[in-house]
Parts: structure tokens; sequence; C-alpha cells
């Protein structure tokens, strides 16, 4: 049922995005309008025995749509592999708006990561105080395949290439080290 509800939820969110591109769609705006859709956190449903957000730093919460719409500055339908990180939105939407603040926003635009994908390799860092279970702070360092996360009492080591679901922990095995 919780599943079928958080389905329901998109589903509605789904639609009222259709309904609002179409008007901007009619109104002639859609041409000039840059798009961003994206989430606060993902969702758990089960995964590594956890339900709802807020309580760890797996995959599952961490991994959180984003989608880039700007036409003629945005290429239509590329679909970047590389993983990147919400913070740099504000500076995408200076950089393709051609705005200057006169402070600075953290981030980097993410336009390198249409324009020349091969070039962007960034380490992400995360941190949370998880209302879970057992509770305390939680951090995480991503770096291409490689996730690490320690969590109160554990450090665990995950392949995501090999292991998108995180069920093998590689934190006691030396094979990875030559990857970093």
């Amino acid at each position: 049922r919780i599943e079928d509800s958080y389905d329901g939820a998109i589903a509605y969110l789904d639609d009222r995005i259709g309904k609002l591109l179409d008007t901007l769609q009619a109104r002639g705006l859609l041409r000039n309008t840059l798009l961003i859709i994206t989430s606060d956190h993902g969702e758990q449903f089960g995964e590594h025995r956890l339900f709802s957000h807020g309580n760890s730093l797996y995959r599952p919460v961490m991994k959180v749509p984003l989608l880039l719409y700007f036409p003629g500055r945005i290429p239509a339908g590329r679909v970047v592999e590389q993983r990147v990180n919400l913070r740099d939105i504000a500076a995408t939407i200076f950089d393709l708006t051609g705005i200057h603040p006169d402070t600075a926003f953290p981030g980097t635009s993410l336009r390198a990561t249409w324009e020349h994908p091969d070039s962007v390799e960034r380490r992400h860092f995360f941190e949370t105080v998880s209302n879970g279970p057992g509770g305390g702070k939680w951090r995480s360092v991503l770096q291409g395949d490689l996730y690490y996360v320690r969590r109160p009492r554990a450090e665990q080591l995950f392949d995501l290439r090999a292991d998108s679901g995180e069920t093998v922990n590689l934190a006691d095995s030396s094979a990875w080290r030559s990857r970093l």
C-alpha cells in the first residue's frame, strides 16, 4: 500500500507538470522557459530494512531525478550519466540565464556534464543525522562507482557498478583501494 500511495502521488505530480507544460506551450512561453524538475530526497521501501527517508544515506534516498529543459541552451533528449549534486542547480541557473549575482553561490554549473561529459568526475560528500533506528550521524562519499558510508558503529563500501543494491560490503576488503 505504501508503494501504491507513493506511485499515486508521482502520477498526480506528473499530471500537474504536464498541465503546466501545456499551459506554457499554449501561451508561447515554453521556448523561453528554463524548467528544472528534481526532488529533495528519494524513498526507501525496505532496502536495508528501512522505510521512508531521513534515516540513512543509502542510494534509494540519495539518488533523485534531475531534469533540465531550456530550448536552445540545453540539448533536447540528452541523458547525462554522471552523478551530480543538487547544490549545483543555482550555479547552473545563473550560467544558463547569463545572470551574474553579486554574491557567490555554492556549486558549479552543470553545463560541462552535457558539453564535455568525459571531463566531469567529482567526489560527492553527504552527511545527515538519522532519525531512524539507532540514530546518529551518517557520512558518505561517492567517487565514481565506489560509495563509502560511515554510520554509527559501522563502515560500508559498495561498488555501485557491480552492486547497485548495496548488498555486498567491501569495507574490509583491500581489492578496491587501487580504484581510489
